[in-house]
This record gives structure tokens, C-alpha cells and sequence, in this order.
């Protein structure tokens, strides 16, 4: 695998006057060629300006930052108190959309793994400011962040010095240091900030030094200035204290983290952990991460999980992130929060192939449903926050490991056994699809989600084992009374205990006592889904046994369709556009039976407004009288 891969970001590109955070940030993971490429993530550093933060992942090297008021070819090590330095082969070039690498080995070395984070200039969310010291106390240097910044990250640019950081939650008068592990230290370098001035302390020597040159690196905190409405948050900086119990500290964000960074200040001897879902942050697993402060390549350790709200500390007793008492200061970045535009952006299907790899899918997806259509083999599902673990929809089997993982947390590939392997890629994305990973009490109680509006269809999958066997994955199509199984063949059931018969909102879903979706203690998996104009559609038909147009409201019809009996047994049917969706035979699959693809049937037709149903289904997707729900993607 060469090239460049994909990253967390869609397009850049506002909606009118809004500003979501993927126009001003990005994880980027990519492979390095050794020569030349391009990183195109969707960042206008051109035009905006901006900091890019590069890591070879794979090696033992330094954290490389260049900023465009310095210039591409300039850069800082945020591991070692160096001044500035030349590299004119690193990065050679910010452009529109992302920027240029050379050739050096640091940041674009042959078939080595990379990360980049970019951070864009903003107002509510990040600033570069660049300054000549004067030797004055309580010197104000002005900057265009808009609000009093939640971080700033100073430095000396002209000659050897500590990286000093400045946190609103920190002690008053009190520094972190970037390049080292240290607790904060008495070292009044900045004075309390506003929104229109950096404010230097009366320690003023260490960021101040007369005719020196530095930079700023400014982070707003909670500023509530983005999205559709111009009133979300896309940026934390914030504190919690340790309790130094696994069941650690839970942060509130009001949303879900694509990008955390942590730091103990209280006390010396810990790292600052830099962790994002890109490269992984696994619900009960382990989270990868990077240490900005050292010299060392990534590594894993399961430190925290997501929620859609925020994130929690699950690991007690560790200095570096729960000891008890301990003060821990934070920079969060909230996930992607673009409505899509179309059915292209958010899933795609995988031609089986004749090798075992499956890469450069064309999205970063966030759910990914393979399986082999050539044999028997079963349907497994696999999501982003559960790392390298599966279920199979074929079956009520709790979660295993096995050889099909993501590969760098991005392009999805498997080491199926012989095979072609046929993948489903879902990418999360507002008003269409989200997952959440949450745990069982027992009581009847709410989930949060990040869908923004009410979901139609979910699966909910219980993760561990509770007995031999597993429970099945529970299905919501509407009908807070009833549920489906998608690993069975099952008529609706009523089950009070289930969904507790109570309606899912736009911001949360109810699980009742059913140990299938609340055993106390036990993980669960949840995958939400919801009709978005153009892109998808989840709705019901009344068959007759006569060739009939479903209606999606699409243009060019549906490139993924799964539908099921409701009023009585059935399988459930899966189609999409590699296998055919035709004037003619199209072969489906049964995510519910592990079971060879079938084919010479023609049960379905194309329509540019979502589908049809032919009368040659009459006895299974089109049984006269019967009632079914669907689920189609553009």
C-alpha cells in the first residue's frame, strides 16, 4: 500500500457563512514515498494560515511543526527546546487544500507511516501570532482568535528555550513545558488573557526577551460560534481532577472528541499524550497514542473512551492520566459535524477482489460490513471505536478478534482465507448515521447520540459474553413497542423491556431491562440511521405482488438497499451496486444467514427515485399483503 490515505476531513468548503470544524481541522494519516506528494485534507493554509503538526508514527523521531507566518520551510520540534530550523524538503508548499511535502525523510520517508494534524486559522478556534520581545511586563501582543484563548503555546524562535504553555485551568502564575514532563512551574510568563491580546507576565524574560523573536500558538475554548447555526462549539480546553479508580473521570464537551491531548500538571515524570480516532481510541480497548514532549514512536495503552458527549478516563491509578487528586489539563476537538450532500460522501462498497486486501474504499468509514459472497462464511461488522474487534450479523456471537483489522485506522483491508471479500462502508455523519459504544445497568435509562435528528432505524449488539451463546442484535424500525433481530428471521415482537416503549429523540435513544440491549455491565454497540434527503431513506411498503416503485426521493437510485418482513418471518435482503442493482437478475445477500450470495433472481429494478420491487419476488420481498421496512442509500 503506497500513497496517500485519507483523512477524518470531507471537503473543505463552507455552507454560506458557516464553519464547521472540518474546514479547520484535520488528522491526516498518510504513507510516505520518499519523493514528493501532495496532503490534501480539505485546509485552506493558503489562503487562511495555519499550523501543521507532523509525526512518523512507525519511528522513533521528533514532533515537527511549521506555521505559515514563518513559512513552509521553517520548523520547531515540539520534543526538544531547539530554535527554529531550515528543512526546505519537509514541507515545501501550504496550498488551498492541505500542503506539498519534499522529500525528507522526517515527514515523507519511503513506505513509513505519518500522521499530520492541521490546525487552520479561526476565529473561535486557533491563531499563530509571531512577535519581537521588548523586555516588558504585562506587554499585550494582539491576536485574531476572537476570545480569551483557553491555551497558548509560546516559544523562542531565535535561540535554545523551554516551550512554555499557558492554561486557563492551571495554577495562577503557573507554566506547563511542551518539551518536557514536568508538573507546571512557577513561572508568571503570561498574565490572564483576553479576547484581543496575548497578555505577558511580569516573568516576562522567558517569552518577552528584548529584540527576540517568537511565536504564539493561541486555542479558543468552548467559543460557540460554528456550525449551521453559528452557535456550536468545536473546542475545549479544560481540567479534571483524578479520582485514581478504572471508573475514572467522565469530561462533558457537550459533543464527542476527534482529537484529545492530555497533560498531568500536578506532578513531574508524565508525558503529554496526544490521542485521535483516526489512529484510534477504542471503546474498551487500546487507544494509541504519542507522546508531543518525547522522541518515541506511537504505542498503545487503553487510557480513555469516547461518548457522544465527551470522553471518559477508564484507567485508575495511572499518573499520566487518574492519579487521585492529581489536576489534568486538556485540549479537546470535537468530531465532524457536516450534514452530507450526497450518498457518495458517506457510504461505498468494496468490489470483492481477488487478493485479501481492501484499501482506498474513497472515504474514512466508521463501520464497515464485509463479508465473502463466494462463501458460506459470515457477515461481520466492524466499527472504528471497537479497534479490531467483530460481530457477525449472522449470528448472536459476542465481539472476537480475528485477522481482518483497520489498517492504520483508515483504509479498511481483511487477510480473508482465500475469497473475495465484499465490504459496506458507513461513514458517520449528522442527520444520517452515528454509532455509540456504551455499557449496561440493568435500569431502564437513555443513551446519548450525535445523529441531530430522531433515528428510524438502530441495531443495538450486546459486545461480551454474558453465557455461551450471546443475545441477538435488536432492531428499532419505528415502533418503540416492537423489535427485529437481524441475525434471526423473526416477526415483530412486542417487548416492553427492549425499548422501554418510549420514542428515541434527536439527541438520545431509551433501552429498557432486555439484558439483550442493558445487561448490567456488559458493552454494547449501537448503529443509528435516519432518512436524509438524497442520501438516504428508511421507510415501510404494504407489498401486492405486482412490480412497485419505492420512492426514496432520490435522482439517480439507490446504490444500497437492506429490507425485511415485519408482519412475519423472513430474511433480511441485501443489495448494492457492485453485486448489480439492474434491469434483470441481481444477486443479494442475507446478513442474516452465513450463507453464499444468491443470484439468478430479479426481485428488485433500478429507479432514479430509489427503487422497484418486481413481481418475481412475490414469495419473499414483494409476499402480497405483507409489510416491510427498508433502508436505501443514494
Amino acid at each position: 500500500m503506497t500513497g496517500v490515505k485519507r483523512s477524518m476531513m470531507s471537503a473543505a468548503g463552507n455552507a454560506g457563512a458557516a464553519t464547521y470544524v472540518e474546514d479547520v481541522f484535520s488528522t491526516y494519516l498518510y504513507v510516505g514515498n520518499g519523493t514528493s506528494q501532495t496532503i490534501t485534507n480539505g485546509i485552506d493554509l493558503d489562503g487562511e494560515g495555519g499550523l501543521v503538526w507532523t509525526k512518523r508514527r512507525d519511528g522513533a523521531t521528533s514532533h515537527w511543526l511549521s506555521d505559515t507566518e514563518q513559512g513552509s520551510g521553517e520548523f520547531l520540534v515540539s520534543d526538544t527546546n531547539a530554535a527554529a530550523t531550515t528543512y526546505a524538503q519537509y514541507i515545501t508548499a501550504f496550498n488551498d487544500a492541505g500542503y506539498d511535502l519534499g522529500s525528507g525523510s522526517t515527514t515523507n520517508g519511503s513506505l513509513l507511516d505519518y500522521v499530520g494534524w492541521t490546525f487552520r486559522k479561526a476565529p473561535g478556534f486557533f491563531d499563530v501570532v509571531t512577535y519581537t520581545g521588548d523586555g516588558a511586563t504585562g506587554r499585550e501582543i494582539p491576536h485574531n482568535l476572537g476570545s480569551a484563548p483557553g491555551v497558548v503555546i509560546g516559544k523562542n524562535l531565535d535561540a535554545v528555550g523551554n516551550w512554555y504553555v499557558y492554561h486557563k485551568d492551571q495554577t495562577t502564575g503557573y507554566v506547563t513545558y511542551l518539551d518536557l514532563s514536568n508538573a507546571e512551574g512557577s513561572i508568571a510568563a503570561y498574565g490572564t488573557q483576553t479576547a484581543d491580546n496575548i497578555v505577558i507576565g511580569s516573568d516576562a524574560a522567558y517569552i518577552n526577551n528584548n529584540t527576540t523573536n517568537y511565536v504564539a500558538y493561541l486555542f479558543a475554548d468552548d467559543d460557540q460560534s460554528f456550525g449551521a447555526g453559528g452557535d456550536e462549539s468545536i473546542i475545549n480546553c479544560g481540567s479534571y481532577t483524578g479520582n485514581g479508580s478504572d471508573d475514572g473521570p467522565e469530561i462533558d464537551l457537550g459533543w464527542e472528541p476527534q482529537y484529545v491531548i492530555i497533560k498531568n500538571a500536578t506532578a513531574g515524570g508524565n508525558d503529554w499524550l496526544v490521542m485521535d480516532i483516526m489512529r484510534g481510541i477504542i471503546s474498551g480497548g487500546e487507544d494509541s497514542y504519542l507522546n508531543a514532549n518525547a522522541y518515541s514512536s506511537e504505542n498503545t495503552r487503553d487510557y480513555i473512551s469516547l461518548s457522544p458527549t465527551g470522553f471518559k478516563v477508564i484507567v485508575g491509578a495511572r499518573t499520566d492520566v487518574n492519579t487521585s487528586g492529581n489536576t489534568y489539563i486538556y485540549i479537546a476537538i470535537r468530531r465532524p459535524m457536516k450534514v452530507p450532500e450526497s450518498g457518495t460522501e458517506v457510504y461505498t462498497a468494496t468490489s470483492p477482489v481477488s487478493a485479501s486486501t481492501v484499501t482506498d474504499v474513497g472515504l474514512d468509514p466508521d463501520w464497515v460490513w464485509i463479508t465473502d459472497p463466494g462463501s458460506a462464511s459470515d457477515y461481520d461488522t466492524y466499527a472504528r471505536l471497537m479497534g479490531p474487534w467483530h460481530l457477525s450479523t449472522a449470528d448472536s456471537a459476542t465481539e472476537v478478534i480475528s485477522g481482518t483489522v483497520w489498517d492504520n485506522k483508515d483504509s479498511f483491508y481483511q487477510t480473508l482465507t482465500g475469497g473475495t471479500p465484499l465490504g459496506q462502508s458507513f461513514k458517520r455523519a449528522a442527520e444520517f448515521f452515528d454509532v455509540v459504544c456504551y455499557e449496561g445497568t440493568g435500569s431502564a435509562h437513555t443513551e446519548a447520540h450525535n445523529l441531530t435528528v430522531v433515528p428510524e432505524l438502530m441495531i443495538v449488539k450486546s459486545r461480551e459474553p454474558y453465557d455461551a451463546t450471546g443475545w441477538s442484535h435488536a432492531v428499532y424500525y419505528g415502533d418503540n413497542t416492537d423489535y427485529l433481530e437481524l441475525d434471526t428471521t423473526i416477526a415483530t415482537t412486542d417487548d416492553i423491556a427492549v425499548w422501554n416503549d418510549t420514542s428515541p429523540t434527536a439527541t438520545v435513544f431509551t433501552v429498557g431491562t432486555e439484558d439483550m440491549v442493558n445487561k448490567s455491565g456488559t458493552s454494547y454497540i449501537a448503529c443509528l440511521f435516519a432518512t436524509l434527503d438524497g442520501v438516504s431513506k428508511v421507510g415501510t411498503y404494504t407489498a401486492d405482488a405486482t412490480l412497485t416503485t419505492i420512492d426514496c426521493g432520490f435522482t439517480t437510485g439507490a446504490r444500497f438497499i437492506l429490507i425485511k418482513r415485519t408482519d412475519s418471518t423472513g430474511d433480511w435482503y441485501q443489495y448494492d451496486y457492485t453485486q448489480g442493482i439492474v434491469a434483470g437478475n441481481d444477486p443479494y445477500m442475507r446478513p442474516n444467514v452465513a450463507a453464499t450470495q444468491v443470484t439468478g433472481t430479479d426481485y428488485i429494478d433500478p429507479d432514479n427515485s430509489g427503487f422497484q420491487i418486481t413481481a418475481a419476488g412475490s414469495s419473499t420481498i414483494n409476499v402480497s399483503g405483507g409489510t416491510y421496512i427498508y433502508l436505501a442509500i443514494a
